[in-house]
């Protein structure tokens, strides 16, 4: 990404790693069915016709995967994503 800005023409490129939670709002349930939303869920259930027990399974398996992060005050996904800053003069 750094060689691309430059490339670019920006300057005084810099990226760090941050660590950060992702949290969805609401519940489990809740941040479960917001997934099955978007994303390559619904790509994937457009392409291959999936039906309404699709859609509930998924749900179900995100439920599960996010298990672990759910706590009394919500889902809290540990996660980093890379931050980039850059100038253009």
């Amino acid at each position: 990404m750094q060689g691309g800005l430059t490339a670019a023409g920006w300057t005084d490129v810099a990226g760090e790693e941050v660590a950060v939670l992702l949290t969805p709002p609401g519940t489990l349930a809740a941040a479960a069915h917001l997934i099955r939303g978007f994303g390559p869920a619904v790509r994937i259930m457009a392409e291959l016709g999936g039906t309404p027990a699709h859609g509930a399974a998924i749900v179900e398996a995100v439920a599960d995967a996010l298990a672990e992060y759910a706590g009394p005050d919500g889902v809290k996904v540990p996660a980093s994503i890379n931050l980039f800053s850059a100038v253009r003069r």
